[in-house]
């Protein structure tokens, strides 16, 4: 008999279990609770065939729909005469049973179990239904905090049992039925090896990716990892790798990771512990960059989220005039709003010295930036000069349209025989056209000066204006010429 039991060991071990023959069947049903029961219900199920089977690959039918069966806690597979709980909701079951320490799984019921009775089922990988069950409120256990058993194969309300034999059972009281003979106690130890070998296969490790995230095209985001042992508890020595969704990697507990592209992601954290290992996943949203610096002076600077997120800027930089400000944890923009910052808090400001200001990744790469336009000068050289600054601060200014007074300002020619005429030499066209010359270049030099000045400020609506303005003095120029070399002798 001792040979047999290690022989079973090593084939145990050795080769991949084949479950062949099991079977399912569902012993226990909590489907009204006493008061709100939203969540909470479960069902017990056992394994009465001969070989273990893996829970994960069959299918729980309730109100005519399919459901997956995934692990919670413990093992999928369960071996003969053992039990596990199906739980609409793994997590709620714990606060009613905070001691239960067998196997638990998760999977979906539709809108909870019906109070007045509905059909469950369990089907097999194949889709072959195994068992049913079409229970009514007529069996009992309605709201009184009893449960449906199935108890010498009939169904009756009782306390409930999750993950053991049910209350006044005739069937076995323990989840491992005892052997029909007496066992020596060299077979005692020998079964006691290999029940312990059984039950190592079924304790696991967890992992924990945390919650989904939300993420800025660009922006770091930062990946935490928890690894648990068999009994939930935190592990030290454990090996963390994350895969992130962009085909990019990296290894430790706590990681930074920054996405190029706008979408959605899935990271995948594996914690690995000894010859146990774990994963977990989560949804990463990569949104585009809308953080826009809108502006800034000496007394504060705003700074306007166009998305449709609350985004979290927690570790994020704005730079200028020779400071850093660094925003602190737990910083976040909301849609659509504008945050106005105090440069006395921060430091950081613009002026006449320092006109440009950053606000930077926690990398340190550029999210977006500020510059001080330069203010337009008025120049006085020329009347021309005048009349096209005068025109940008027209163009600039609020006051509607209707309410801006006209100018005064005289044209270069206008002056030009004028001027002349004054003089009393209106007559000598030749005169006239050196008088137009010497108007069109001066006028020309401080056109390119204004013109300068626009293209630095800026605004390519006002260096329009400047440059159809030189092309008016130009042609202006070409008519001095031309009269001055007719009728100058030039």
């Amino acid at each position: 008999m001792k040979f047999f039991i290690r022989i079973f060991i090593f084939a145990f071990f050795a080769i991949t279990p084949f479950y062949a023959g099991a079977s399912l069947e569902i012993t226990e049903i909590m489907y009204d609770l006493s008061g709100t029961d939203t969540n909470r219900e479960w069902i017990e199920i056992y394994n009465n065939g001969e070989e273990g089977v893996d829970v994960s690959t069959w299918i729980f039918f309730e109100e005519n729909v399919n459901h997956k069966i995934t692990a919670f806690q413990g093992d999928t597979v369960l071996v003969k005469g053992r039990y596990a709980v199906i739980a609409d909701k793994p997590e709620k079951f714990l606060i009613d049973w905070p001691d239960f320490a067998g196997v638990i799984l998760d999977s979906y019921f539709k809108n909870s179990l019906k109070n007045t009775g509905e059909t469950l089922i369990l089907k097999d990988k194949d889709n072959n239904e195994i068992d049913r069950v079409e229970y009514t409120s007529d069996w009992g256990a309605e709201g009184k905090g009893n449960s449906l058993q199935k108890i010498g194969g009939e169904w009756k309300a009782a306390a409930p049992t999750p993950g053991s034999a049910n209350e006044a059972s005739s069937e076995n009281t323990s989840e491992n039925p005892p052997t029909e003979e007496s066992a020596s106690p060299s077979q005692e130890q020998d079964i006691d090896i290999v029940t312990q070998m059984i039950a190592a296969t079924e304790e696991k490790i967890y992992a924990d990716a945390g919650a989904d995230k939300l993420a800025v095209v660009g922006a770091d985001t930062e990946f935490r990892g928890t690894a648990l042992g068999f009994k939930k508890e935190p592990l030290s020595n454990a090996r963390y790798l994350w895969s992130f969704g962009d085909m990019e990697y990296r290894e430790g507990q706590n990681v930074t990771h920054f996405y190029k592209y706008p979408g959605e992601y899935i990271a995948v954290l594996e914690v690995s512990s000894g010859y146990k290992s774990a994963s977990d996943k989560i949804v990463v949203k990569v949104v585009e960059n809308k953080i826009k610096v809108l502006e800034a002076d000496a007394k504060f600077v705003k700074i306007k989220n166009d998305s449709s997120f609350d985004i979290n800027i927690s570790g994020w930089f704005l730079r200028g005039s020779g400071n850093i400000f660094l925003f602190p944890k737990n910083s976040f923009i909301k849609s659509g709003a504008t945050l106005a910052i105090s440069s006395e808090l921060t430091k950081v400001l613009v002026n006449e010295t320092f006109r440009t200001i950053e606000l930077l990744y926690p990398n340190g790469s550029l999210v977006d930036f500020y510059i001080l336009p330069y203010k337009t000068p008025v120049v006085s050289s020329s009347g021309a000069v005048a009349l096209a600054v005068k025109s940008l601060n027209a163009d600039t200014d609020k006051t509607p349209p209707s309410q801006v007074k006209p100018t005064t300002t005289i044209s270069p020619l206008a002056a030009a025989i004028e001027g002349e005429s004054e003089k009393g030499s209106v007559g000598s066209v030749g005169s006239v056209g050196e008088t137009l010359l010497e108007t069109a270049e001066a006028t020309s030099s401080d056109m390119e000066n204004g013109i300068m000045l626009a293209a630095e400020d800026g605004k390519d609506g006002n260096l329009g204006k400047w440059l159809a303005l030189a092309v008016s003095l130009g042609f202006l120029g070409a008519v001095g010429l031309y009269f001055v070399r007719r009728h100058g002798g030039v």
